[in-house]
């Protein structure tokens, strides 16, 4: 979600969870909750994402069942949020149960399925459990890579993740390499200035200090790099 919409998302999620209730019972305002969802969970507002779709899951479950793919979809940023305000094991739970309805209700190649596993792999990892989120990642990126193409967003995200998760195993030059290439693909199809490509410059620069490179690592920040976060859920 680009940042140069969120002042229009800022106004519309503001009257939206005004009349939360009214609009979470009108089926074609279901799309539009979950992606003012998404913008508070990318705009850094944990809370309010969490109360938001705390709110809308219950509402969901009830009106909708727990398998209904808007049910699920808003059970995604529920668990984002659950993660973000520093519960890993609570959100582990939520993102499971997700992936689990995913894979039944849409199968194990939908790219919702694929988000949630991307998710859950992240999750994984920040509970220190890295062998067992360094196969789900490698798992995602190779049905992303074949579904979506190795040039998507999305699977670029997957390669960022794999890659943090093999610098925590201190894999270091695999770690390089995966980012090495994920940045040039990201530079070309996203641009130098896009907040993913930056993150896949700084994390590379981390990785290149880790290895005994630091001059290498201070000069790709000087020439596109910008501090961001290691990891990215989608």
């Amino acid at each position: 979600m680009d940042p140069v919409g969120w002042p229009t998302w800022a106004a519309l999620t503001s009257h939206l969870t005004a009349g939360l209730h009214t609009a979470a019972q009108h089926p074609p305002l279901h799309a539009i909750l979950i992606r003012a969802a998404r913008y508070l969970c990318v705009s850094g507002q944990s809370r309010a994402t969490r109360d938001l779709t705390a709110a809308l899951h219950r509402l969901w479950i009830t009106a909708l069942g727990e398998d209904h793919p808007d049910t699920l979809g808003i059970a995604q940023y529920l668990g984002h949020a659950t993660t973000d305000l520093g519960t890993d094991a609570a959100a582990r739970h939520i993102i499971e149960d997700t992936l689990e309805r995913r894979r039944r209700v849409l199968g194990p190649d939908h790219p919702d399925t694929l988000t949630s596993a991307n998710n859950l792999a992240t999750t994984l990892d920040s509970l220190g459990e890295y062998e067992q989120a360094r196969r789900l990642h490698e798992d995602t990126i190779k049905h992303r890579r074949r579904i979506l193409g190795p040039d998507h967003p999305e699977t670029l995200t997957s390669a960022n993740n794999l890659a943090t998760t093999l610098a925590n195993l201190r894999e270091f030059r695999a770690a390089e390499q995966i980012l090495g290439d994920a940045r040039a693909r990201s530079r070309r199809v996203l641009g130098e200035n896009h907040p993913d490509t930056q993150r896949l410059t700084e994390n590379l620069a981390q990785v290149l200090t880790a290895l005994g490179r630091p001059f290498e690592a201070h000069r790709l920040r000087v020439t596109g790099g910008k501090k961001g976060q290691r990891r990215k859920r989608r």
